[in-house]
């Protein structure tokens, strides 16, 4: 179910569920909302679930205590559970005993019926034969390069002059788009492989692009490529429909200015937030629902674990920080270390090293204002750094798509690619002369493409 409750509720309500079942279904999702402080969504549920569906008449005692929780203006997480279970638990109980309730044909049947079905649209020509097809979305698989290879070559140079220039870039995460946010508040979503921008989105072939009114500082895709959320020097955060470009959620007021950077939580229910402090921000309330305070300068990166139980946080003050989600408490406070001794060395970026399924223990590649990459783990501990000839210092640092290859950029604008493995510098160049600077970054999460944007308002595509 993974908390998109909407959508349960939304099938729910084809089923005919046993009243038992369907308390028990809204109980866990009501629980959920106040734990993340949506209180309004939870009331609404009481008011248009609960009460609606004969619920109240039927089991009065669990409904009367979750409207109390629902009016407290403080909670504890042990007043809303008291079952013991953790969160997976529940929702796997609840999804076993929906699934009770609806009836199954015999999987044979089914693939028969998929297999004839793709066939017809085949003789159709609605698909291309001998090409992987997802038949439960209809989409097709984006394409991914089996092995990282070092992107040495620039493909293409797209100018926008300093005074427009782009202070952002970030690939979706199945590599369909690359989002670029600029000084002038324009967001315009380029077509990767092409290195054009996508002219497929109606609006974008219309000239009518995503804006804000101020510059855009940090943008975020959601993990299905279907929504983007960006945030501006203001505060103000906007959610759109990549497809449509339909805004579905201005939020003004939850931050105070300077949005440095910004994720999606992972249950889309809600967004997190970072500038001098970090915040979650619920997406139906636009409000502020917790706080994780400690850092004393902005913060440049955000990153949240698979199952939402940890926050790494990365900031200028110097200092990286491991938080636990639900309490908000800092766990670790960890400097990598520094030849200067009192210097506090501004945290450029972190980045994920962990390839999901693999079992690994999690570990993050830090690129601080030093002339050393470190890659630590959860405890803190360093595992090996790599650091560059010149002795100059890294202004920002990406990963290639299968984790294999380190890129870095340094002040005076190389490029260094490290062998994750060896440890070794695999290849270096200069991008371009010294009458300009690199100001970020990013691989493609798929294929072998890099992307590096600078002070003076250049964006430089480069491949194989």
């Amino acid at each position: 179910m993974h908390g998109r409750w909407d959508q349960v509720l939304a099938e729910a309500s084809k089923l005919k569920l046993p009243l038992e079942k369907l308390m028990k279904l809204y109980e866990i999702i009501i629980q959920e909302m106040l734990e993340l402080g949506e209180i309004e969504t939870a009331q609404a549920l009481i008011n248009d679930g609960l009460k609606q569906n004969g619920l109240y008449s039927e089991f009065p005692e669990k409904c009367m205590r979750l409207e109390y929780l629902s009016k407290r203006s403080k909670l504890d997480i042990k007043e809303i559970y008291t079952d013991k279970l953790s969160k997976e638990k529940r929702r796997s109980t609840i999804s076993e005993a929906i699934l009770a309730e609806v009836g199954t044909a015999p999987s044979s049947r089914l693939l028969y019926l998929l297999g004839q079905s793709l066939k017809y649209q085949e003789l159709q020509g609605d698909i291309q034969p001998n090409i992987k097809l997802n038949i439960f979305t209809g989409h097709i698989p984006p394409p991914e390069d089996e092995v990282d290879v070092p992107t040495l070559v620039v493909e293409k140079k797209v100018k926008y002059g300093e005074e427009y220039r782009v202070e952002c870039v970030t690939f979706s995460n199945q590599g369909k788009y690359m989002a670029t946010g600029s000084v002038d508040g324009i967001i315009e979503i380029y077509d990767p492989v092409s290195c054009d921008i996508d002219k497929n989105l109606v609006y974008q072939n219309e000239e009518n692009y995503l804006m804000h009114k101020d510059p855009i500082l940090s943008m975020v895709f959601s993990d299905d490529d279907e929504l983007l959320a960006t945030a501006d020097k203001k505060g103000i955060i906007k959610v759109w429909r990549v497809q449509s470009g339909k805004l579905l959620k201005k939020i003004d007021g939850a931050m105070q200015s300077n949005v440095t950077s910004l994720i999606f939580g992972k249950e889309y229910s809600h967004l997190i937030g970072a500038s001098q402090e970090i915040k979650v921000i619920g997406l139906k309330s636009g409000k502020s629902l917790k706080e994780f305070r400690g850092h004393t300068s902005y913060v440049t990166q955000l990153l949240i674990n698979d199952n939402s139980t940890r926050l790494i946080s990365g900031s200028k003050d110097g200092t990286i920080r491991f938080w636990d989600y639900t309490t908000t408490e800092c766990l670790q406070n960890f400097s990598p270390p520094s030849d200067s001794i009192g210097v506090e060395l501004d945290i450029y970026n972190i980045v994920d090293l962990t390839q999901k399924g693999s079992g690994q223990e999690p570990s993050f590649l830090v690129c601080n204002k030093s002339d050393t990459l470190n890659i630590i783990n959860w405890h803190c501990q360093m595992l090996k750094s790599y650091s560059n000839d010149k002795k100059e210092d890294f202004v920002g640092t990406t990963v290639s798509s299968h984790k294999g290859l380190f890129y870095a950029a340094t002040i005076s604008n190389y490029i260094y690619i490290f062998s994750h493995k060896s440890g070794k510098m695999d290849q270096c160049f200069k991008l371009f002369e010294d009458n300009d600077e690199i100001l970020g970054i990013q691989h493609h999460p798929l294929r072998n493409i890099l992307c590096v944007f600078t002070i003076k308002g250049v964006v430089y595509f480069l491949k194989p």
